[in-house]
């Protein structure tokens, strides 16, 4: 049973290079938390109509975070993405939308009937998607004029930061907003030694999901708004459909209590960036640090692997001496930091890992970066879901239409979204992954 086996994962006491960023950290979970566990009581606000507390919370963050206004979120980053795509695109609008958004995004594109416009992240070695040239959004802005919007993901799952600036400037000079999903960022407005927030270079509104690398609980997140360009009451109604109508107090209760905390003691930051500049200097070798990319957030641990050594491997290896990391592939590994992370598990990660890699040598050549191609869309991802299906073979799938979001997860990019032709290429990348059926169009052929 789950409570069983998370009481037994638990008590094995394995440090978390992974997200929620609270790290299982007793000096970051406050005290009679679950006693918060409340509903609309008299005094106790509403999120979808705040006057007291809540509203109060909203205004500390958004004035920390310098943004016009901060709305609560407790269904995740998701919520907010949902909300602020439908709320800016109805039926047959033009989003031009970066391509390495998270599934969340392309679900949103089906329930609005919105039709995108992709826009391809510039290839980098290790087969990673790097940053979002403002030159490619603006051939995508020349080619769809009346686009309404244009959304952006930055950073990416592996800290990858796009030029927010740049795209917000050719955003606004054309007539358009600009939403950027950064749920993994919540933590760059805390210090300058990371990346500008989207929300201080022009973004209109930003999504943050709080718990992925600040101390709190899964599930808390925020909306945020800049400025008059976007419509925010028809965003805020959105996030009324598809956020629960009985939001949770203990994570809005949470959100104020870590961004209070934060921003009231600078040393938890100092000491984290202490800690992070420490291990990068120990396994530079082996980290990612950022290169032909615009921007990288250096809390992200991505380790490349050495020739001879799976990335799945040194996760496993890790596991097995007691740190377990957020994700692993073919050529890489993640760890993921916190403010919530101890100098004991700093020091750890970086002497386990010195032991595992040093053997092997330095991490292996990027090889060359394998720019991808766009599948060709046949439906909008509104007409697709609406389309009959059935389930194929990857083998019978190909020159067929794709009706399901294919993505891998982490991060959950997809390879192949609804509406798609499948081609031998995304066959072949779908095998890769161990993919064996494919929901498509019953009735294309």
């Amino acid at each position: 049973m789950l409570d069983e086996y998370l009481k037994i994962y638990v008590d094995k006491g394995i440090y978390p290079f992974h997200m929620p960023g609270h790290k299982r950290n007793p000096d970051f979970l406050p005290q009679g938390i679950l006693t918060r566990d409340l509903t609309e009581v008299p005094g106790a606000d509403n999120l979808y109509s705040p006057t007291g507390p809540i509203l109060e919370t909203q205004k500390f963050i958004a004035n920390f975070c310098q943004s016009d206004e901060c709305v609560l979120l407790t269904n995740g980053s998701t919520a907010g993405v949902l909300a602020a795509i439908m709320g800016t695109v109805s039926d047959g609008d033009v989003l031009i939308m970066a391509r390495n958004s998270h599934r969340s995004a392309y679900s949103a594109l089906a329930l609005s009937g919105a039709i995108p416009a992709y826009v391809l992240p510039e290839p980098i070695g290790y087969g990673l998607a790097g940053s979002v040239k403002p030159a490619r959004v603006l051939e995508a802005i020349l080619k769809n004029k009346k686009a309404k919007g244009i959304y952006v993901t930055s950073p990416g799952y592996e800290g990858i930061v796009s030029d927010i600036k740049a795209i917000a400037d050719l955003a606004h000079e054309h007539g358009m907003i600009l939403i950027v999903d950064e749920a993994h960022g919540a933590h760059f407005p805390f210090s300058d030694c990371f990346p500008d927030s989207a929300i201080s270079c022009g973004a209109d509104v930003v999504v943050n999901s709080i718990h992925k690398t600040l101390p709190a609980l899964t599930q808390t997140a925020a909306l945020h708004f800049k400025g008059d360009r976007c419509d925010r009451e028809k965003i805020k109604e959105m996030l009324q459909r598809v956020q629960t109508s009985s939001p949770s107090y203990i994570l809005m209760s949470n959100i104020d209590w870590v961004y209070r905390r934060l921003a009231e003691d600078a040393e938890i930051f100092r000491k984290l960036i202490k800690n992070i500049k420490s291990l990068r200097q120990e396994l530079e070798p082996w980290l990612f640090a950022g290169a032909d990319c615009f921007g990288y957030d250096t809390g992200k641990l991505l380790l490349l692997m050495p020739e001879g050594l799976d990335g799945r491997e040194f996760e496993t290896l890790l596991l097995k001496q007691g740190i377990q990391l957020e994700m692993s592939g073919s050529r890489m590994a993640l760890g993921m930091t916190s403010p919530a992370d101890t100098d004991l598990g700093f020091e750890l990660l970086t002497k386990l890992s010195l032991s595992i890699l040093k053997p092997y040598g330095k991490c292996a050549p990027p090889g060359a970066p394998q720019a991808p191609s766009l599948p060709e869309m046949v439906f909008s991802p509104r007409q697709a879901q609406a389309s009959p299906s059935e389930k194929v073979s990857i083998d019978d799938a190909v020159g067929q239409v794709c009706l399901e979001c294919v993505a891998t997860y982490p991060p959950g990019v997809p390879i192949l979204c609804p509406g798609e032709r499948v081609s031998e290429e995304m066959a072949e990348k779908l095998r890769e992954i161990g993919k064996t059926v494919l929901s498509v169009n019953v009735c294309w052929r």
